[in-house]
Formats: C-alpha cells, sequence, structure tokens
C-alpha cells in the first residue's frame, strides 16, 4: 500500500568553508518547518533558522560564510520508498559485516565462530 505524507520545510542556500581543506563551496540545507517552530515555542525564542544552520555545519567541521534567502518547499515523501530502501541498506550493511567477519585473521582462521 503506498503511503505517503507531505513534509512543509524551507531551503537555505550556504555558501560554507571545509576547515579541513580551506575548500569554499556553495551548498543547501532543509529544515523542516516544524523544528523552527520548536526553536520558538512557548514565546521564548532559544534559536533561530540562522542558529541552527551554523551549529548544524559547525558540528561536522565547516564554517558557514554566507546565508542565502531561505525558500518554502512541500517535500512529498513517499514512506513505503523510505522503508524498503533502509531495510535493503541495513541487509547490505549486515551481509557486509558477516563477509568481513568470515574472512580469515592473519593467523589463517576464520574470525567467525
Amino acid at each position: 500500500m503506498k503511503t505517503s505524507t507531505t513534509i512543509k520545510a524551507f531551503a537555505y542556500p550556504v555558501i560554507i568553508k571545509d576547515h579541513r581543506t580551506c575548500e569554499k563551496f556553495e551548498d543547501v540545507i532543509v529544515l523542516p518547518k516544524e523544528w523552527l517552530q520548536i526553536c520558538g515555542s512557548d514565546g521564548v525564542n532559544i534559536c533561530d533558522d540562522k542558529h541552527m544552520i551554523y551549529r548544524a555545519y559547525n558540528v561536522k567541521g565547516y564554517e558557514v560564510l554566507e546565508v542565502g534567502k531561505r525558500r518554502s518547499v512541500q517535500l512529498a515523501v513517499d514512506l513505503e520508498e523510505l522503508y524498503n530502501k533502509q531495510v535493503r541498506m541495513e541487509q547490505l550493511q549486515a551481509f557486509g559485516k558477516a563477509h568481513t567477519d568470515a574472512q580469515p585473521d592473519s593467523l589463517g582462521g576464520s574470525t567467525s565462530e
């Protein structure tokens, strides 16, 4: 059965700098509207969209140099398709781990039980 939902979100073009390589490049970050509503809940604005953007990139080792104008978007999401992709990824990871575990160790034995 096909199940889908729509997510209201905002897309922000950004210019960022990678601290490891000092390379500057353009990117886009998409934040669900609900995340931004949580930040401003109860009349207390504990953060804003730019704050969230800076934190998201800083945690990954990037410096945000510029945040462009946000664009409101509605993203249609096929939940069944996402679920199937997740299951396939888990199966591939399990296969890869099982395959790696079954490789002979340096003493000529198997690492699997």
